[in-house]
């Protein structure tokens, strides 16, 4: 059975990447605007990350045209894997950024630090994070709603801006304390410092997008509770038929579950109608949709053990 993405909640969707568009932009302007009068590395990196989020916004409705699309001859199974494949460069960019900044931040704490304007500093961190906190409990709820991974590593990106923005206030608040004090002398090292320690908190968010990213795109099984669930609910479905064995095998590609079902009926059964094995098929198919809203199903019958797939894998949870 295949995937329905062309559902009205995909309208949501497109409406959703379009705002965070329109974020990105306005917020990349913002911060390059500020960090050259404030000559802050900080804000600079906001900049970038902004500019990073800005044209992987562009790709992402790219893929969401596709995704609505469906089938295409070149594309006969969907366009669903590239859903993955954006959100994986999407990660590898934001981490060459940040350890990018990360190196550049470390060589001026070496080299006495940097000038810094730290009163615009600290007006363009408080706008940037309410900014950024809005977009991002906005395009949370969104992917929360829609079931979208595209939205959901946009919101994720908008909660690490909201991160860089809030610790930047912090910092530039007790910087600007700092100015006309005896410690005064410890400003030039605020920005390389709070660079150091961002980019380090920073880091491990894009490596996990990097690594959900890669492994959707080898096809790799969904949350182990999601699978857990989904195969105890049709182990109920086959109790209620004359079933002897069922394989079962998943694999999450983007938002699409794609599950194959092979059900092995004893030699004994009579068929006399079609209708029979498509009722159990849509058993079946009602619980795996009950427990993910996007899946691709196949389900196939038959009275040889042979035509099973593949053997049993270690800790195989199969349904007999």
């Amino acid at each position: 059975m295949p995937v329905d993405l062309t559902a009205p909640e995909a309208g949501g969707e497109k409406f959703a990447l379009r705002l965070s568009l329109f974020g990105s932009l306005g917020a990349t302007i913002l911060a390059f605007a500020f960090a050259f009068g404030s000559r802050s590395g900080a804000i600079m990196l906001d900049g970038f990350y902004s500019l990073v989020t800005l044209s992987m916004s562009l790709l992402t409705l790219k893929v969401a045209d596709l995704l609505e699309r469906g089938r295409s001859p070149q594309y006969q199974f969907g366009y669903y894997g590239f859903e993955p494949l954006i959100n994986t460069i999407k990660g590898i960019i934001v981490l060459s950024v940040t350890l990018f900044a990360l190196v550049s931040a470390v060589e001026a704490l070496i080299y006495g630090g940097r000038p810094l304007e730290v009163g615009s500093a600290f007006v363009f961190a408080l706008l940037s994070t309410v900014i950024c906190a809005a977009m991002g409990l906005t395009l949370s709820r969104f992917a929360h709603r829609l079931q979208s991974p595209l939205l959901a590593v946009d919101a994720r990106d908008w909660r690490i801006d909201t991160l860089i923005s809030g610790a930047i206030a912090i910092a530039f608040g007790l910087g600007w304390m700092m100015s006309g004090t005896a410690w005064v002398f410890l400003v030039p090292y605020i920005d390389p410092l709070l660079v150091t320690v961002l980019a380090l908190v920073v880091v491990p968010i894009p490596v996990r997008t990097v690594l959900e990213g890669v492994n959707q795109l080898l096809a790799g099984a969904p949350d182990p509770e999601l699978e857990t669930a989904i195969r105890s609910k049709l182990q109920q479905v086959c109790e209620d038929y004359p079933i002897c064995q069922t394989e079962v095998q998943m694999a999450q590609i983007g938002r699409v579950l794609c599950v194959s079902v092979q059900v092995l009926v004893p030699g004994q059964y009579k068929l006399t109608h079609v209708p029979d094995l498509d009722q159990i098929r849509e058993r079946f198919t009602q619980v795996i949709q009950a427990a993910h809203p996007h899946t691709d199903i196949d389900i196939c019958f038959t009275g040889d053990e042979q035509w099973l797939k593949g053997e049993p894998y270690e800790d195989s949870a199969d349904l007999t």
